[in-house]
């Protein structure tokens, strides 16, 4: 069985507001397209702060999971568009926590 992409937004006081999974892409690219068109207003006004896509795969308390970060950025100087961009690495204060969307 394929893996599914899930996308969870998570806001900037986590852990004391709880991170939301929005739902899932069948593919990886449909979940990053997701993301970067703010789809639904993932955003939510500046409430999340992070989004990470995960690759899920079938079972239960699936571990270890591909993981995808993104950060909003406000934009720049009416020179780029407020949105989300790619980290090149998880978030330092997430590094002990793992399964944002499922288990």
């Amino acid at each position: 069985m394929l893996p599914i992409y899930t996308i969870t937004t998570i806001p900037r006081d986590y852990p004391f507001r709880d991170s939301r999974c929005l739902g899932f892409r069948g593919s990886c690219h449909d979940a990053f397209q997701e993301v970067r068109n703010n789809s639904g207003d993932m955003n939510e006004d500046g409430h999340y702060h992070y989004v990470v896509i995960e690759e899920v795969k079938e079972g239960i308390y699936t571990f270890p999971r591909e993981e995808y970060w993104f950060e909003w950025s406000r934009g720049k100087d009416g020179i780029i568009s407020p949105g989300y961009i790619i980290l090149e690495k998880k978030p330092n204060r997430f590094n002990n926590v793992v399964c944002f969307s499922m288990g």
